[in-house]
């Protein structure tokens, strides 16, 4: 049986609303929030309904904190416990967040979706849109997923799909994966506020640096507000071992 420790934060960054959220194991944030002042760390067995994600609104005035935060409720209240259930999830969010868009007569309102699954041998990852999920050998980063948006310089803003498209326009396709536990692996699930501060291999140098998970979250987010930090600043950081 895998044992699961792990970190998060996330940080409004310069912006006045923090449109992210999270999902860890069953608990997520309210709609609207500034994210807790210190990393949030905490271990589980897997096969415990272990789940963590982020959630990336997209909107701004269109209510995209509704859409994360849809996303985020939507994964907690879930029983998921393998690829199918992923795919469960990525639908049933996609239609509440519609119904959302539907009901309150706005224009549109998305969030992405970044989720690591963990079960006895390794992960299921389910992504779509733009937030990343990292493998972290020997401090390493790998970027396992590929970003949902058109190929071309200047259009990594421009995502191909989310959560909140209308079926009748698109049918959405979550991108799913399983990776094996590594020995001295751990995974980095974060959000494109900390990816558009920081280059791999400034993020490389403090998942090397040998310290705690929520001594690196805390260093990665505030390396990213040094940097400017436009954006808001979701991560989470997770290592499993048998």
């Amino acid at each position: 049986m895998l044992h699961i420790d792990y970190a998060w934060l996330t940080h409004p960054g310069r912006r006045k609303m923090n449109q992210d959220n999270i999902v860890c194991m069953k608990r997520y944030l309210p709609r609207i929030h500034n994210g807790p002042d210190e990393p949030v760390t905490g271990s589980t067995d897997a096969g415990n309904g272990a789940v963590f994600g982020v959630f990336d609104g997209m909107g701004g005035e269109e209510h995209g904190e509704a859409a994360s935060w849809i996303a985020a409720k939507t994964a907690a209240s879930m029983a998921i416990r393998n690829a199918d259930d992923l795919k469960v999830f990525c639908k049933k969010a996609n239609r509440k967040i519609c119904q959302y868009v539907r009901d309150n007569a706005i224009v549109s309102s998305g969030t992405t979706a970044a989720l690591l699954l963990f079960d006895r041998n390794g992960a299921h990852s389910c992504h779509i849109g733009d937030s990343r999920i990292y493998r972290c050998d020997y401090g390493i980063p790998e970027q396992l997923t590929k970003d949902d948006v058109p190929p071309g310089p200047g259009r990594d803003h421009m995502l191909l799909q989310c959560l909140g498209i209308p079926e009748e326009e698109m049918r959405i396709t979550p991108h799913l994966d399983y990776y094996m536990i590594r020995e001295r692996a751990y995974f980095m699930i974060c959000t494109d506020g900390l990816t558009h501060m920081l280059t791999e291999n400034q993020i490389a140098e403090v998942l090397s640096d040998g310290n705690s998970l929520q001594q690196q979250t805390r260093r990665l987010t505030d390396k990213a507000l040094a940097a400017g930090g436009r954006d808001n600043i979701t991560l989470f950081l997770i290592r499993a071992t048998p």
